[in-house]
């Protein structure tokens, strides 16, 4: 048997080598039934995707030629086929795949029935309709996002807020976001954020939330299609944007927001303006103002200059040059006015950036300290509710570490 001798023993690839002409000999050619699952069209024209039933999965590809042969082109997500072709194996991730030579459709998958039959459901209820697009803030005090603490989602949208607006408050609920426990931890999310009071909205709770997670299968969005999920979202006291997955994943937890972003990114823009724009927006209301009075001016001294001077009265002179000197006046204390409001919200904005940057969870990170998760993604106070061999996560400034306790100390207080 190849491999067997400790003292002669088989290289990786000559062992990938010997699996492949074992797969290549019994299964070059199968029939294989599943559900659609992950469809990625390349600009190839090649079609990547997986197989799935209830309990396994198989990668799969079309090559471009089969794919204009077989017309896959409206091929979907959970649509149920058999496939016909050769189990081959990819040696540089030592992986197998099917490399598909014939398809034949079948009814929708299993999962995506389901989806479409809530959709309908919470449809007739008239659930959707009550969607609140205007009820989002142009300008949130402070800002919720419901997500997992270490996904690239999180990071997205702060890297996005800290371009558009550096001093907006950010409350982040860390929760799970796939899995069957998740929908339960972001319906708890959206309890805490949109009852908690948070000072930067004077006792109110924040001004909006994000529900977001980055993008994966219909399997590792299934959370968001929760109904009791779908029904917190529309019954949330604060407006709800959902941004779940890329651009071509829909879930329910989408059509119960009050609006729905294609990324966790974009999702963060429509959240806030940027603080640039805004500034640029009052100095051009500045020059658009100057621009009228300086106009409106010049052209009632040119209207007075063609009228007959003897016609007018002393009286209706003094009056225009009284109104005349009243709208100079009004100028001057609105331009003062609104100079000097621009320099106390920007003073604003900066002693809140400040104290925020001082604040942050990251300042504190950067200074050799670190936060340590149990599995929950809860934040761990106290080393007595730690088991021993419990598994804990420890962030640091840079990077996560994943570890175990081996034993746990609790230190009396003094």
């Amino acid at each position: 048997m190849y491999g067997s001798d400790p003292e002669q023993p088989l290289s990786v690839s000559q062992c990938t080598h010997e699996i492949k002409n074992l797969f290549e000999t019994h299964f070059s050619g199968v029939w294989i039934k599943g559900e659609i699952s992950g469809l990625r069209p390349a600009s190839s024209g090649h079609y990547y995707f997986s197989l799935k039933d209830e309990q396994a999965v198989i990668s799969a590809i079309i090559w471009r030629s089969k794919a204009l042969r077989l017309g896959v082109q409206d091929l979907s997500e959970g649509v149920e086929v058999t496939v016909f072709g050769r189990i081959d194996v990819y040696a540089p991730r030592g992986g197998y795949q099917i490399i598909i030579e014939s398809l034949i459709r079948g009814s929708t998958g299993t999962l995506y029935t389901r989806f479409l039959h809530l959709k309908e459901k919470l449809e007739s209820e008239g659930l959707f309709d009550r969607r609140r697009e205007d009820e989002v803030p142009l300008f949130p005090r402070a800002l919720g996002v419901i997500t997992s603490a270490t996904g690239a989602a999180v990071r997205d949208i702060l890297k996005v807020l800290n371009r558009r607006w550096p001093s907006l408050p950010v409350y982040i609920y860390p929760a799970q976001v796939q899995g069957t426990a998740a929908a339960a931890t972001l319906i708890r999310g959206l309890e805490v954020l949109s009852h908690r009071p948070v000072p930067e909205c004077f006792g109110d709770p924040v001004d909006c939330i994000i529900l977001t997670r980055g993008g994966g299968s219909i399997e590792d969005l299934w959370c968001f299609n929760d109904e009791t999920l779908a029904r917190a979202i529309v019954n949330s006291p604060r407006p709800v944007i959902s941004a779940v997955g890329h651009e071509r994943d829909f879930t329910i937890a989408d059509f119960a927001a009050c609006k729905r972003s294609a990324t966790p990114s974009a999702a963060a823009e429509i959240c806030i303006p940027e603080h640039r724009s805004i500034a640029a927006t009052v100095q051009n209301y500045i020059r658009r103002i100057t621009s009228w009075w300086h106009n409106t001016h010049e052209r009632h001294l040119n209207s007075l200059n063609h009228m007959t001077v003897r016609h007018l009265s002393r009286s209706l002179l003094a009056g225009i040059d009284s109104k005349l000197l009243h709208l100079s006046t009004q100028h001057e204390k609105l331009e003062k006015w609104i100079t000097k409001r621009y320099a106390v919200y920007r003073e604003r904005w900066l002693r809140a950036h400040e104290r925020l940057q001082v604040l942050s969870p990251q300042s504190i990170l950067d200074r050799g300290f670190s936060i340590t998760y149990d599995t929950h993604g809860c934040i761990i106070k106290n080393a007595a509710a730690v088991a021993p061999e419990s598994p804990i996560s420890v962030r640091c400034a840079v990077g996560t570490l994943n570890a175990r306790v081996t034993k746990v100390i609790q230190k009396e207080k003094k």
